[in-house]
């Protein structure tokens, strides 16, 4: 599949990096600007020495179903910096998306959302240039504040930051650490944890990228 070309990759100085976050924050959508889904990818990497392994799983949606796996290889060629890690993973994820050829109509990324300090996440950095709504679904809190949300499956609470609602922590599985879920783009918090509760079977992430965190687990041990 074809994305736009937002913007080069080969930037090391910071403050370009900031620039580029800052640019695009003023473009995020938080509302719906979809109709009801009907096929759902999720995103994952993992990583050898030198290359990171893309993988991206697509569902039908509700039912689960699996469409298609895209795995792709790709050089590493940016260290993680906590606050930029779409610029380490994206080149990753275009060059698996490049490999699909089963649209979705949202993509949920193992990664933040608007749920980052300057509101832009791997998921929602990502939507620019797939030009998708797109989820946030992390298994650590990067920023913000929240209670603790009960302790039965689907329960959640709302992640302030600075009194405004950046994203939920949500109880996948009952008595398990949660997730946190934000929007990425082009789509509302409500809808977001819609689709995540919707794709969540035994794991505790949902279907996509639980599928995508095994397979990318099997590829790295093939090669280690």
């Amino acid at each position: 599949m074809k994305y736009q070309k937002i913007h080069d990759f080969n930037i090391t100085d910071e403050k370009e990096l900031l620039a580029i976050q800052h640019s695009l924050r003023t473009q995020i959508v938080k509302q719906d600007m979809m109709i009801e889904p009907k096929i759902v990818s999720g995103f994952d990497a993992a990583y050898t020495e030198q290359y990171g392994i893309g993988v991206l799983v697509t569902v039908s949606y509700p039912d689960l179903k699996t469409l298609e796996v895209a795995i792709a290889h790709h050089k590493v060629g940016f260290d993680y910096i906590s606050g930029f890690l779409a610029f380490r993973e994206l080149p990753i994820f275009l060059t698996t998306w490049k490999k699909a050829s089963v649209e979705p109509d949202v993509v949920l990324f193992d990664g933040h959302g608007y749920a980052h300090p300057r509101r832009m996440g791997l998921a929602t950095h990502a939507s620019f240039f797939i030009q998708k709504p797109t989820i946030g679904v992390a298994k650590k809190n990067l920023i913000g504040t929240f209670k603790e949300p009960k302790e039965k499956k689907g329960a959640y609470e709302y992640i302030y930051d600075d009194n405004e609602i950046i994203g939920a922590v949500l109880r996948s599985q009952t008595s398990i650490k949660p997730i946190y879920v934000s929007v990425g783009n082009f789509i509302s918090l409500k809808t977001a944890l819609e689709i995540v509760l919707n794709t969540i079977r035994k794991n505790r992430l949902p279907e996509p990228l639980a599928r995508a965190d095994k397979i990318g687990r099997q590829k790295r041990k093939e090669q280690l």
